[in-house]
């Protein structure tokens, strides 16, 4: 792709993550917090984030409102990544995120973000109408919609921007999930679970897995499928070919944000290469990677190219999991 595109990651539901590590979380008594950290939070912020590690040119476009929207805005500008902010009457969100050292697993508490009014939705929509896009440029819908927001928006949105480029990533999950294919985005990436709420039936082995994603690609228009796997990796599904790239053995810290910064390697590895092997081998590195930094911290481009080299492609009937 041109060195001059780029790529823009839209937030509607934008948060400030507030991450507190704690020895153990027990209920009903005092739990006391050995550190804590804040970090800009959100899907797309988090892709925004990756790429911006990864030397891409990236500008995150998000909704952002009050104290903790102002709070966001300072963070991410403090990583370097550009970012346009949409304002919003009502409060950013929270998410609370709740590490126990000695066992790894997390609490999250998450807000439902600010309602957005009808007023608020026509300026979103004069916004993304007025945004100037190349036909080379991605766009990245990710994340929940915030109360006031109709499940089809970012179908709509989809809709919008398609006669200005074809590059468009959707990440969500349910019916906003399903809406959102329905206008045809070139790539979704949803994980075992999303994918079998979007089909409505259960996965149960490697070819029925493949073949149900060769039925949405067909059904949708859509031109790639990634999902995720968890620590078996992930399936890369083109109407040409299927990949799967499994992760090393690492020990996690932080699983949060994994899933985005999968998304980024992935679009940083197709902006570069156009391969569905190298760019799933990318991604695979920077969610291990992201495994190993704590909160929502991203990891550096140098942890990412140190594990990419420890992914395995390997044959896709070759997958084992669990069906859901």
């Amino acid at each position: 792709m041109e060195n001059s595109s780029r790529v823009f990651t839209v937030s509607l539901n934008t948060s400030l993550d507030r991450t507190f590590c704690l020895d153990r979380l027990v209920f009903g008594d005092i739990n006391r917090v050995r550190n804590s950290r804040l970090d800009a939070g959100g899907k797309g912020l988090n892709v925004a984030r990756m790429l911006h590690l990864l030397n891409d040119r990236v500008c995150a476009v998000a909704c952002l409102g009050g104290h903790n929207g102002l709070l966001v805005r300072a963070l991410v500008r403090a990583e370097g990544v550009a970012i346009r902010m949409i304002k919003t009457s009502g409060e950013t969100r929270n998410i609370f995120n709740f590490i126990e050292k000695t066992t790894g697993r997390v609490l999250r508490i998450n807000e439902p973000g600010p309602a957005f009014s009808e007023k608020e939705r026509q300026a979103l929509f004069q916004y993304l109408s007025r945004l100037r896009l190349q036909s080379e440029d991605m766009v990245v819908l990710s994340g929940s919609l915030p109360p006031g927001l109709p499940v089809a928006t970012y179908r709509e949105i989809i809709n919008l921007l398609k006669p200005r480029t074809s590059w468009i990533t959707l990440d969500a999950d349910g019916m906003v999930l399903k809406e959102g294919v329905k206008a045809g985005p070139w790539l979704i990436k949803p994980n075992l679970w999303e994918l079998q709420r979007l089909l409505g039936q259960k996965v149960t082995s490697p070819a029925g897995l493949i073949r149900l994603c060769h039925g949405l690609l067909n059904r949708n228009g859509l031109r790639l499928i990634l999902l995720t796997l968890g620590n078996q990796g992930a399936v890369a599904v083109s109407p040409e070919e299927t990949v799967w790239a499994r992760p090393p053995r690492i020990k996690p810290v932080s699983e949060i944000g994994c899933g985005d910064a999968f998304l980024a390697g992935f679009l940083h590895g197709w902006r570069q290469t156009q391969s569905l092997k190298e760019s799933l081998k990318l991604a695979v590195a920077c969610g291990t990677a992201k495994v190993t930094c704590a909160g929502t911290s991203m990891p550096s481009r140098r942890q990412v190219f140190a594990l990419k080299d420890r992914v395995r492609l390997l044959s896709p009937d070759r997958m084992k999991f669990s069906p859901g």
